[in-house]
């Protein structure tokens, strides 16, 4: 790091800072008097100290060249491998060839909306539209708030893909009653189980080892999961914390007669493997619905239904979020099913002139007819 002193016939003299950057690429930058010099020279010498990342981010920097700094700078990150990829893609496909060579401080919302225009156009839908957004958010947002080399995110809220939320197929009470009645003695009986009894995603099914079941005390503890795209097991379930499910009597009894005859650590098992097999399970699932004669679901599906049978025992919606885990009470909210249904019942409860008990003696699911009430005159 150094300061030189210069001067120029129309600014006179002036003080520019020269630094290295992490990249080996110098950084100079340029201020009317020493005292605003030496105090950005300080602040870039700390910043490096402390292990910030500084760069040769000028100007002349395009999104292009910014997109790989920071793919590289933000490598040791939380990311997953299999995420990172999908970044690199969306910004070969979509994002550089809309504005990879426009110059970084330029863009614009305006800009922002080209790559998703894009998308549209080749027929991506608004889920893979909202992956690029986020995208853009994320790299642009690092430039705002970690390299501070732009004043403001240019990818708005405004310009955020909706996505439409769709309904989850899943069994109700009755339907899941004659499935796990079908699945007796079954191959993936025991998977299916642990996911309608304890709502585990099946990655967790998957990881899920003799050793994280307390038969003693009935209760399962959820400590890792299996990531499908990068074929390995991760210490931590998908929201990163471990928890406790405490097992229904039935699914505890069942563990429990399981357990002697156990040949593996996995407590869910293929066929012809002692790891659950993703496909074999998938496929078999759909199998076992159609011959059970309930609708077909997917094994997310054995999840949702889950949430029903523990709202129709009385869990609230904190208590469906507790159970699987959720970060936000929103992504619970999906797991809420037949809204509508659950508020006529209530509907028919609500009672301010007529004592309770007559209103149980009228019809099924006919409003009760109240008594006129004599308007006062005053």
């Amino acid at each position: 790091m150094a300061i030189s002193k210069r001067f120029r016939k129309r600014s006179g003299w002036t003080y520019q800072v020269k630094v290295k950057g992490s990249d080996g690429k110098w950084i100079t930058e340029t201020f009317k008097t020493r005292i605003e010099a030496e105090k950005r020279e300080a602040e870039i010498r700390l910043y490096k100290l402390k292990g910030g990342f500084v760069t040769n981010l000028s100007r002349q920097l395009n999104v292009a060249d910014y997109f790989e700094q920071w793919f590289q700078e933000t490598k040791n990150g939380n990311a997953s491998e299999f995420y990172r990829k999908q970044q690199r893609q969306i910004f070969r496909d979509y994002i550089n060839p809309s504005i990879g060579r426009v110059k970084l401080q330029e863009v614009t919302p305006a800009h922002v909306s080209r790559p998703l225009a894009l998308a549209a156009e080749l027929g991506r839908g608004p889920a893979q539209r909202l992956h690029i957004f986020n995208v853009m958010h994320k790299m642009f947002g690092d430039a705002v708030e970690l390299y501070e080399i732009l004043a403001r995110n240019p990818a708005i809220r405004k310009l955020r893909p909706k996505v439409p939320i769709r309904e989850m197929p899943y069994l109700e009470i009755d339907d899941l009653i004659t499935l796990l009645r079908y699945v007796e003695g079954k191959y993936y009986q025991t998977a299916i189980w642990l996911q309608v009894f304890a709502g585990l995603r099946v990655g967790e099914v998957q990881y899920l080892r003799w050793q994280h079941v307390d038969l003693k005390n009935g209760i399962i503890h959820v400590q890792g999961t299996y990531v499908r795209e990068e074929k390995r097991f991760q210490d931590h379930p998908k929201g990163k914390k471990w928890h406790r499910i405490k097992m229904p009597p039935e699914l505890w009894e069942y563990l429990a007669s399981e357990r002697p005859k156990a040949t593996c650590e996995f407590v869910a098992t293929s066929p012809v493997q002692p790891f659950l097999y993703y496909i074999g399970y998938a496929h078999a699932l759909k199998r076992y619905c159609a011959r059970a004669g309930v609708p077909i679901i997917s094994t997310h599906g054995l999840r949702h239904s889950s949430s029903e049978l523990y709202m129709a025992a009385g869990a609230s919606r904190d208590d469906l979020r507790l159970l699987f885990a959720h970060s936000s009470g929103s992504v619970t909210d999906r797991y809420v099913h037949d809204k509508g249904r659950r508020l006529d019942k209530v509907a028919d409860n609500v009672v301010l002139f007529r004592p309770r008990e007559n209103v149980a003696e009228d019809g099924n699911g006919v409003s009760p007819k109240f008594p006129q009430i004599k308007k006062s005159v005053f």
